[in-house]
């Protein structure tokens, strides 16, 4: 008898707990109902402000009876459309899918037939999906889903970065020694090194957040003609006005998810600034031209190497012992070594930060590289924001439970700053130096450079044998070098 078991990604298995959040954004349920939405709302807006037209002298004779089908009428029965699909629903969609091969047709014949059940004596059946291309109704929605990823994504990250920056405002004040080139250099604080990287974090995540996203919504090629030719009184800053009621003004459209499949609103204003926009018509060519999408993923990329860059640091202060792990009673380090604990977090933002990146540069690459008009590489590609995004989650998921399990190594900190007092010597030859006394530079080279353990400086020494007998140095510059210690030579550090 065998057994059959399912086999998943990791972002289904292993990591599902950690990176849900962040793929939740971009599943295909999530993809169906955002275009979903998006159509209902074209045809509202073509009944509300296009359907009137079809009534008056301008296209034919009034209907004799008036047409008992007002705009209201049939807005009302547009408004008992489901509003949330339904397992049952997504379901039927795939089936259509399967029919049809085409992912967006599959939606309009879904809303089709739900209007038939409502209502289908409704003479605007034909207007679901009127004047559109599939594109119309996908670039805008994933814009939309990117849109809420970042956003959330940066209101995650932002807010685990300033939580850990108030705790490292406590290190500040822990002398460490810092090193360049791997060498002892000179005394720094163990807050000041920490807050280097989360700071520039900050401020990739200020840029994430101000980013502007367009999409396109145009039209076969983006010149809007079968909308044109079929309303031909209808100006073009009319037609702008119907785009942004479909997709700024109705509130159907919102896209923060909450529970259930169904959105908040994607238009996050600050005063002069839009996160996402609508290239204009006659700018786009079947698709948009993903520059936006380009320099986003730029940005992303650039804010994954820093968190990568940061973990590192991390690890490296876990290594020297600068760091100490808090330990959880339950958790195993080693199979066979009982003593030890692992920095697994920061080893695993490792990987993850790497593989983000290769998939959003992939991305970023293909969607800039169409043939003719377009293809379906840049569709194949951008489904592909799920995979980066899961990543992503599993990076943010170790970053917040990483960083909430270390501690400085206070005793281990001051020994290695005690070993090395030679790092002061900076100090003493830069006021050698102020004072034109010569070779100042040359002097203390000789006395410091390259000292060994057998033959290493001790603070009394660089006191005794080289501080006191400095030539010309005068003696209240003299008493300060004296009184110069590693812990007290920090400069602006924090």
């Amino acid at each position: 008898m065998t057994t059959q078991t399912s086999i998943q990604s990791i972002f289904d298995g292993r990591y599902r707990h950690q990176c849900q959040d962040m793929t939740k954004y971009f599943t295909e349920d999530t993809y169906t109902q955002v275009r979903y939405d998006i159509e209902l709302s074209w045809l509202r807006t073509l009944v509300n402000d296009l359907y009137p037209l079809c009534l008056s002298e301008s296209y034919g004779e009034p209907a004799d009876p008036p047409n008992p089908f007002e705009k209201r009428t049939i807005l009302a029965q547009l408004a008992k459309m489901p509003e949330t699909l339904t397992p049952e629903h997504f379901s039927e969609i795939k089936h259509l899918e399967r029919i049809t091969n085409h992912d967006v047709k599959a939606i309009e014949l879904f809303i089709k037939a739900e209007l038939d059940k409502l209502a289908p004596e409704l003479p605007v059946r034909e207007w679901v999906h009127m004047c559109l291309t599939s594109q119309d109704v996908c670039s805008p929605a994933q814009t939309f889903m990117l849109w809420n990823a970042i956003n959330h994504m940066v209101t995650q990250l932002g807010s685990g970065i300033s939580k850990f920056q108030d705790i490292i405002t406590n290190w500040g004040q822990i002398p460490m020694l810092a090193h360049t080139h791997g060498q002892p250099a000179i005394p720094t604080t163990l807050g000041k090194e920490l807050l280097f990287h989360t700071q520039r974090i900050g401020k990739t995540l200020d840029c994430l957040a101000t980013i502007n996203l367009t999409y396109k919504f145009g039209g076969a090629i983006g010149s809007w003609a079968s909308g044109k030719f079929t309303f031909p009184t209808i100006s073009k800053d009319q037609w702008n006005q119907f785009f942004d009621e479909t997709f700024r003004e109705r509130e159907e459209l919102g896209y923060i998810i909450h529970g259930t499949l169904k959105f908040g609103l994607p238009f996050i204003h600050n005063p002069g600034h839009e996160f996402i926009t609508r290239s204009p018509l006659g700018q786009t060519t079947q698709t948009d031209d993903y520059s936006s999408y380009y320099r986003i993923i730029g940005e992303l990329c650039l804010l994954l190497r820093q968190i990568r860059s940061f973990a590192d640091y991390i690890r490296a202060l876990i290594h020297d012992e600068y760091l100490v792990q808090v330990t959880v009673a339950t958790e195993t380090g080693s199979s066979t070594m009982p003593q030890k604990v692992n920095p697994i977090h920061f080893e695993n933002i490792k990987a993850n930060t790497e593989l983000a990146i290769a998939v959003l540069r992939s991305i970023g690459d293909t969607i800039m590289m169409g043939e003719y008009q377009r293809d379906m590489s840049d569709s194949t590609a951008l489904r592909s924001f799920s995979t980066a995004f899961g990543y992503i989650g599993i990076v943010l998921a170790n970053l917040h439970t990483g960083l909430s399990r270390i501690a400085p190594n206070n005793e281990h900190i001051q020994l290695e700053l005690n070993r090395h007092p030679e790092v002061i010597m900076e100090a003493v030859q830069t006021i050698c130096r102020r004072y034109n006394i010569p070779a100042a530079y040359e002097m203390a080279k000789e006395f410091s450079r390259g000292r060994t353990l057998d033959n290493c400086i001790t603070l009394t020494a660089i006191r005794e044998e080289y501080i006191k007998n400095i030539p010309g140095l005068p003696e209240q510059e003299r008493e300060r070098l004296l009184a110069l210690t590693p812990e007290t030579y920090l400069g602006f550090s924090f």
